[in-house]
């Protein structure tokens, strides 16, 4: 039941089928998907997902579980990489050769950075509590970096978090202008 409603789940797989249908030299794969309708049997989802477990009727639940999960964490990071200051679905096709790749990974290497400050710097916490978005981190950084010299990342956040406080602010201290 689903919101005091209730619903069927299908299961259907198989098991060792071709990638590519009947091509030679083709990998051979498991594919395994969850049909969810209503009591009029009207589709309401369906999640289909490939791998290289054998599916079974004991782990056809869990495996489908496990891709679902997987699938809600990628697109969860994707969504946050396009749509929260990380700028991804800009079109990075600029360059002769590998431009586009090594800026996409520079970005997923800052979104690394940052989910790591999240759980691991106390000023860095502190400071995304107050700003609502992380646009409104993003903003910050450029403002600064586009204006002052920055020597160290850690004195540009406490500038960032204690710019409001007027006893504790001094531009040089944090900035070293």
């Amino acid at each position: 039941m689903n919101d005091g409603k209730k619903q069927i789940l299908t299961y259907n797989w198989i098991n060792k089928i071709l990638l590519n249908g009947n091509k030679v030299d083709n990998m051979e794969i498991n594919w395994c998907e969850l049909i969810i309708t209503d009591a009029d049997g009207n589709r309401l989802h369906c999640f289909s997902f490939v791998t290289d477990l054998e599916i079974t009727k004991k782990n056809v639940e869990e495996i489908i579980s496990a891709g679902r999960a997987r699938w809600k964490i990628e697109n969860e990071n994707n969504n946050t990489l396009k749509t929260k200051g990380y700028n991804l679905a800009h079109n990075y096709g600029h360059g002769n050769k590998h431009l586009s790749q090594n800026l996409c990974s520079l970005n997923i290497l800052a979104f690394l950075f940052h989910t790591i400050q999240e759980f691991s710097d106390e000023n860095y916490i502190k400071l995304r509590k107050d700003m609502v978005t992380r646009i409104e981190f993003f903003h910050s950084l450029v403002f600064l970096t586009r204006f002052f010299v920055v020597k160290n990342y850690d004195k540009m956040i406490e500038f960032i978090l204690y710019s409001q406080d007027d006893d504790k602010i001094d531009m040089g201290i944090y900035l070293d202008v």
